[in-house]
């Protein structure tokens, strides 16, 4: 290869990577060889013959030229290579909701099986909670689950303009995509729905509850490990960890299903779904960063073998979670038990002392 087109190539590579810098998009090497020689057929109707000219007008003509390079790389090869590996439909502020939401939900239900357990070995406990507590506890949450999946179609409804913006292929993509999440919000309204409907007509079993959630957490793992066509390794590999813990909660609520209640599964369960909740924040943050300077290379497979490091510390997280709840929860009713007790002491000894009075009267 001659200096003038070493020179000129060196000038090719800069331009592609420039252009792709500013989309914030990384390319492997050799994608990026094959972007700037794509780019160096595209010039070759407009060079000179270089017998004529000297290889600083070669250059500076390829300079003129840097906006030709540019509609090469979008309008060939180039723009449907970057279509199937970086096109992240999505945004981070669906998947914190998502976190948070599950995150919530995981919490509350952590600390209701403990409250029951508790309830059950402390003999003077129901006094202090009341069956109608749960009770009314249960509907509750049927009448909050169904209204955060309302809350997540009318999200859909209103993110779905936005996808009139994207190309045609990435548009039927990210329509299908909506379907996929209508899916999931379906079932879990469903579930809100039999946990009110058991609670109130007293014919059902249930067990149905159970039942319908393993179903809902079933339709959800099923669905996002076929979310990701088209996507890089890094955003495959992180859906799939995610379909994963869900799977893992959907089995356990299963098998609770299937036996009578056991708050170590139950427990098991509320942490498989905080685990469900973290890793949502984890994803939003490694698809979705704020600064582009700072982006997750999806391609590297170091960050596939970091990401699985993340995921165990995350569920060694969710465990003490679960343990600290526990142990202020059963402190907590304790507490407040042994603070019934004294007052009722108390006023047995006020009883006490006035019988003896009147007495002596």
């Amino acid at each position: 290869m001659s200096q003038n087109q070493s020179k000129e190539n060196q000038l090719l590579m800069e331009v592609t990577g420039h252009r792709l810098k500013t989309k914030g998009i990384s390319v492997s090497s050799s994608l990026f060889t094959g972007l700037a020689k794509e780019a160096t057929d595209c010039l070759n109707p407009i060079r000179p013959p270089k017998k004529q000219l000297s290889s600083e007008f070669i250059v500076s003509s390829s300079l003129k030229s840097r906006r030709q390079i540019e509609i090469c790389i979008l309008s060939r090869r180039t723009e449907k290579t970057l279509h199937i590996k970086h096109f992240v439909p999505g945004d981070s502020q669906g998947h914190f909701l998502a976190g948070t939401l599950f995150l919530i939900i995981a919490l509350w239900w952590s600390t209701k099986s403990i409250l029951k357990h508790v309830c059950k070995q402390q003999k003077r406990s129901s006094s202090l909670i009341t069956k109608e507590f749960f009770f009314r506890a249960e509907l509750l949450e049927g009448i909050v689950i169904i209204g955060m999946a309302s809350v997540g179609i009318i999200g859909l409804y209103i993110a779905l303009p936005k996808i009139h913006q994207f190309s045609d292929k990435d548009y039927k993509l990210a329509l299908i995509l909506h379907w996929h999440h209508l899916a999931m919000y379906v079932f879990f309204a469903i579930l809100g729905g039999t946990k009110i409907l058991c609670f109130i007509i007293s014919s059902l079993p249930v067990s149905l509850v159970k039942l319908a959630l393993s179903n809902a957490f079933f339709v959800e793992a099923f669905i996002f490990y076929n979310h990701t066509h088209g996507r890089s390794l890094v955003d495959i590999f992180g859906h799939q960890l995610l379909s994963f813990a869900i799977f893992l909660a959907g089995l356990v609520a299963f098998i609770e299903f299937l036996t009578k209640s056991n708050v170590v599964l139950e427990l098991l369960r509320s942490s498989l779904i905080m685990l469900h909740g973290m890793w949502f924040y984890q994803i939003s943050f490694v698809l979705y960063p704020k600064n582009r300077n700072y982006a997750w290379d999806l391609s590297d497979h170091n960050n596939v073998m970091f990401l699985t490091i993340c995921f165990c510390f995350y569920y060694a997280l969710t465990c003490a979670i679960i343990g600290i709840n526990y142990a202020l929860v059963t402190c907590l009713v304790k507490w407040r038990l042994s603070k019934l007790c004294t007052s009722e002491t108390q006023l047995l000894k006020n009883h006490e002392q006035q019988e003896e009075s009147e007495d002596e009267i």
